[in-house]
């Protein structure tokens, strides 16, 4: 049995500790908030044995077996540093770290502590997507051409002025960047290989402060030769949503979640050119609607990590894929201050 803590009680509790559960190799035995009170809150409400308020004080705990982290990127860091030295497994969010160079010093340490790791990026679990790549590998649509990526909602803190939220500043590990770009840089490399370079533009809207980074739109080329565009928006009232387009040589694929839920409500077809026929998936979800969405999708990456401690092989995602998107979100915004492309060293 992997005892379990959990840093977090956010996101931590609504959805790590949820999905933790489901597997019956673990138990969530202690969750930890950035004060006793909160994490005393937070453990009765969740039904977790013990709460702690310093999160070193868990870490530091050779009773856990397993650190998961759901943090701002700085404070992740940190507790992520500390768990790896005491030989912990670790399940970590985006994104990884502030920047690439501190995502790259993780790796390197849980390299040679020799300890699993796992990131959350979850539409690689969500439906509608393993099934797009299933025909992508099979060569349903050809060589690829184009891909647009359209992701335009309002966000939470947006729509109730909430302007000082860390979610909307790149400058306390937000912004759009870091909550929707590190998902879509992920999932367009899984989807369609390795991203050659890109080029950005991340301009300020009207109403919000100069220090909101709310909008980014993004060229992208693969080291394929494939051409892809990329909009994204927490800033778009009724927006319509989550989009993927593909199109290549010999058909295009369509991905699409017009719903305010994230994780549900995906729709996917894809077209055969030489048909014109479009097939649409028949997608089985998690239906219970007072389950939040996101805790099936997460439950089965925790499942792939539990299986990687026992199997003494590295998961997928791991902490690896975590700096390889933080890498690209740091050369986003420095082509956006350049106004140049950048590719990955």
């Amino acid at each position: 049995m992997f005892r379990v803590g959990v840093v977090g009680i956010g996101f931590g509790l609504g959805v790590h500790v949820p999905a933790f559960r489901l597997d019956s190799r673990c138990e969530v035995a202690a969750i930890c908030a950035s004060n006793p009170e909160r994490a005393r809150q937070a453990a009765e409400k969740g039904g977790i044995p013990r709460s702690v308020g310093d999160w070193r004080e868990l870490v530091d705990d050779p009773g856990i077996d397993v650190i998961s982290i759901a943090t701002p990127a700085a404070v992740q860091r940190a507790v992520a540093e500390r768990a790896i030295e005491a030989g912990k497994h670790v399940f970590l969010e985006k994104p990884l770290a502030p920047t690439a160079e501190e995502g790259m010093a993780l790796v390197g340490l849980a390299k040679s502590r020799g300890v699993r790791t796992s990131m959350d990026f979850e539409f690689v679990e969500t439906p509608g997507w393993p099934e797009l790549k299933q025909a992508l590998d099979a060569d349903e649509l050809g060589d690829l051409r184009i891909v647009n990526v359209d992701w335009q909602v309002n966000s939470y803190a947006i729509q109730n002025g909430f302007f000082d939220s860390w979610k909307l500043r790149p400058d306390e590990d937000g912004g759009v960047l870091n909550l929707f770009g590190t998902h879509t840089f992920h999932y367009l490399e899984w989807l369609f290989g390795p991203i050659r370079r890109l080029r950005a533009h991340l301009p300020g809207l009207p109403g919000l402060p100069a220090e909101v980074e709310a909008l980014a739109w993004l060229q992208v080329e693969f080291s394929n030769g494939a051409q892809g565009s990329v909009s994204l928006s927490s800033a778009s009232f009724q927006g319509n949503g989550h989009r993927l387009e593909v199109y290549g040589t010999r058909g295009s694929a369509r991905l699409d979640n017009p719903t305010k839920d994230y994780i549900r409500g995906f729709e996917l077809e894809v077209g055969d050119a030489k048909s014109g026929e479009r097939r649409r998936y028949e997608l089985t979800e998690d239906q219970d609607p007072q389950r939040d969405g996101r805790i099936a999708p997460v439950s089965r990456m925790v499942r792939r990590f539990i299986d990687s401690i026992e199997n003494g092989r590295e998961g997928s995602p791991g902490i690896e894929a975590g700096w390889r998107v933080q890498r690209w979100i740091d050369l986003a915004r420095g082509s956006a201050r350049s106004g140049e492309w950048q590719a990955f060293d």
